[in-house]
């Protein structure tokens, strides 16, 4: 059976040091009041994720630690989560898990599991899977009819939890359908605006757009253009310092040149071969000249079309201002108009078969809804019937318990709730012969803490959560009445490793561990500190839960008595 097998605290609120070993069974923790045992609750707590304050650290410590060591706990884990703690194949094959959690004096909170780092809100959904605990402050909780219907859906048969997941996906289907109608749901008046807007943006763009390739050559000329000047005057200068139709040009000069040398060479043949080489380089400048030519006649040519480009650039760049910035996002809008165009136009077939998917969905809702109200009639019954059988156990004969399931109407708020059409509500008699009225009204706390065991008895039979936890469940009962709440607890013990809380004797003593806390000073600090009890030390506890007196001697034999059926030689 999975089970706590220690918990180690230090430094956390008054506990400086702590090591509790637990065993099998109902482990009984006791003490006077105030001596530390909702600081021993309070750990579990912080252990098993819920949120946590920097003022738990004891002074002067820089943080306070939790650690929980369980055993034969993996196979009661689900797969989601054993995969998201990332444990290796040994460790899940193991026996041990081990919990550690700290908080230092600035707030920061670590969490870990095994070693390894995880989220508190990963270690939250461990420890709720780990351990329940039932404070005094779930009684009121069980007032709420909110409450109520998790109780009911949690003693439901399996179908149920299919069920409320296909209700979801409805529901969530039905919410977006409604958006889209109200989309959808234009008069012909709003359609034509929203159709000639988008037509408009559509002809807009249409008429700047081009490809990413037509774009970058588009940006290229343009660029050419804004320097069109001055690419001419600079071109139209190199031209005249080239031309051979002037008189002082490079061509020109280099001709005169080489015709002088032409007649130099007869007198001397060393200048044949420079004649030759001016010839080359007076044809090469030639060449260059007509080429710079025909570059001015481009030039001309595209200086004649810089208008049409500049306006096609400028066409271009609104369109980057309304529906870019950047050739993509243009792009993009321009296909989601179209295509919103489109539906817009053909809106009035979508809007009829949204309209007819939607009532589809509700026909489908319906039949979904009436499946789960039977299903939670039938265990609802079934759950009243267990629960007024636990607590005629638990000293309450004549009460009748009725778990109420009622289906919404169509106007009520709750018709599309999250869980289905269903409003629950507990309802109690605790007197024969009177009228059953709604649990909130008329349970005392003693009633209420005997209801909320035999509910948490009759659900903790369908789960498989290792450890249940209860404060002061006793709270407001005596007597016989104790007695038959202990025995119940006892027989929790049997199926789950049980931790409870208490004040009172008879319940004490069924005990398969019996811890006591209780304060003492450490020099000038109070530190809260706790013993596992031995047979003697447990008559001793139980002579003062009786009569406050751990001397008296007619109190230590009744310990002695009570003790006597579950003594296990301890």
């Amino acid at each position: 059976m999975g089970m706590l097998l220690e918990l180690t605290i230090c430094n956390f609120a008054l506990i400086p040091e702590l090591l509790v070993r637990l065993d099998e069974g109902l482990t009984i923790i006791s003490g006077e009041t105030g001596a530390g045992k909702s600081v021993f609750l309070d750990a579990l707590a912080f252990i098993g994720g819920q949120r946590a304050s920097r003022d738990l650290v004891r002074k002067p410590a820089e943080k306070a630690q939790v650690y929980a060591l369980f055993q034969d706990v993996y196979p009661l884990l689900p797969s989601d989560l054993l995969s998201r703690l990332d444990l290796s194949q040994e460790e899940i094959t193991g026996h041990e898990l081990l919990l550690y959690r700290e908080i230092d004096n600035k707030g920061r909170s670590v969490a870990k599991v095994n070693g390894r780092p995880v989220t508190v809100s990963l270690l939250r959904e461990l420890g709720n899977c780990l351990f329940n605990l039932h404070a005094q402050n779930e009684q009121i909780s069980l007032f709420d009819p909110h409450k109520q219907a998790e109780i009911l859906d949690a003693y439901c048969p399996e179908p149920l939890a299919a069920y409320k997941l296909q209700w979801a996906a409805l529901r969530d289907q039905r919410i977006q359908q409604l958006k889209s109608l109200k989309e959808l749901g234009l008069n012909p008046q709003e359609r034509d605006r929203k159709l000639d807007l988008l037509d408009y943006q559509i002809q807009e763009i249409s008429a700047g757009f081009m490809s990413q390739e037509d774009l970058q050559e588009l940006e290229a000329s343009f660029q050419e253009i804004n320097a069109l000047d001055r690419i001419q005057t600079y071109t139209i200068e190199g031209l005249q310092v080239l031309d051979p139709d002037q008189d002082h040009s490079a061509t020109t000069l280099l001709s005169r040149a080489a015709a002088s040398l032409q007649k130099a060479e007869k007198f001397s043949p060393r200048l044949g071969q420079m004649n030759q080489d001016l010839q080359r380089l007076n044809d090469d400048l030639h060449e260059q000249t007509r080429e710079l030519k025909l570059f001015l006649q481009e030039l001309a040519a595209k200086s004649a079309d810089s208008q049409e480009i500049r306006a096609r650039m400028e066409a271009w760049d609104r369109l980057d201002q309304k529906y870019g910035p950047g050739w993509d996002n243009v792009a993009r809008y321009y296909q989601e108009a179209q295509e919103e165009y489109a539906f817009t136009r053909d809106s009035e077939s979508h809007f009829q078969q949204l309209r007819s998917d939607l009532q589809k969905g509700q026909a489908q809702a319906a039949d979904l809804a009436q499946a789960m109200h039977e299903i939670r009639v039938e265990a609802g019954a079934r759950l009243s019937a267990a629960i007024k059988s636990v607590l005629a156990e638990l000293q309450m004969p004549g009460v009748d318990f009725q778990v109420q399931v009622d289906m919404a109407e169509p106007s009520d708020k709750n018709y599309w709730a999250p869980e289905g059409r269903d409003r629950v509500e507990f309802f109690i008699s605790t007197n024969q012969g009177e009228d059953l009225l709604p649990l909130a009204k008329i349970a005392s706390g003693g009633e209420a803490s005997r209801i909320l065991l035999a509910i948490k008895s009759i659900l903790a039979n369908l789960d498989q959560i290792p450890l249940l936890i209860f404060d002061e469940i006793d709270a407001g009962i005596s007597g016989e009445a104790a007695h038959k709440l202990g025995e119940k607890l006892r027989e929790l013990g049997l199926q789950h490793q049980v931790i409870a809380v208490t004040h009172t004797a008879q319940i004490a003593a069924m005990a398969d561990q019996h811890l006591y806390i209780y304060k003492e000073l450490e020099g000038d600090r109070t530190a809260t500190k706790l013993q596992a009890l031995d047979l003697k030390g447990r008559q001793v506890e139980l002579a003062r839960l009786l009569t406050g007196s751990s001397q008296d001697e007619k109190a230590l034999a009744l310990a002695s008595t009570l003790l006597q059926p579950y003594n296990r030689g301890n």
